[in-house]
């Protein structure tokens, strides 16, 4: 370094030193944002097991109910259980997750995406599931995903009064024929 009467001079070595500093410091930042994760934001670390992911990717998106909570971090083989996956979801601080909270594997589309979706039925104030829990896990095939239990029976319920009433029609026509 060298002094001026009147302050301080860097000298280039130096301020290249800072500049390669910053430059480095944006790139890490740049990278976390990237892949989901935020270093600026306080989150708790959760764990769930499958048996297979089915093509889930770090950086999927773990939703509660439809709306982005955090982000599956890695994914894994588990390593004393090699035919199971071990998922590392960061979420955030403000998801109290109760004690009987399933992380649900789902289908985002028809192309193959798949997220993390959170259930449970009230946020906890109390015994809640602390940093670094296991949560229970579930997988949902793609068309429990598409289309709830409640649209399945309902049109399943419609199917069968329609066919009910096509064979009410051919018994008809066919006592009518004869």
């Amino acid at each position: 370094m060298h002094f001026k009467e009147n302050g301080l001079k860097l000298s280039s070595e130096v301020k290249i030193g800072i500049l390669a500093f910053i430059t480095l410091a944006i790139l890490v930042i740049g990278y976390r944002f990237l892949k989901g994760s935020n270093l600026f934001d306080r989150s708790k670390i959760y764990y769930a097991v499958y048996r297979d992911v089915e093509m889930l990717d770090a950086s999927a998106p773990v939703l509660a109910r439809g709306i982005k909570v955090g982000t599956a971090i890695k994914v894994a083989l588990k390593e004393d259980v090699p035919d199971s996956v071990k998922v590392t979801m960061d979420v955030k601080a403000g998801i109290k997750l109760p004690q009987n909270a399933k992380a649900v594997l789902i289908s985002t589309g028809l192309m193959g995406g798949k997220a993390i979706e959170l259930r449970f039925d009230h946020h906890c104030e109390e015994d809640c599931l602390p940093n670094k829990s296991y949560l229970q896990s579930e997988v949902q095939s793609l068309l429990g995903g598409m289309v709830s239990q409640k649209e399945i029976k309902s049109y399943i319920k419609g199917i069968g009064s329609e066919l009910d009433t096509l064979m009410q029609d051919t018994e008809l026509g066919s006592t009518v024929s004869t």
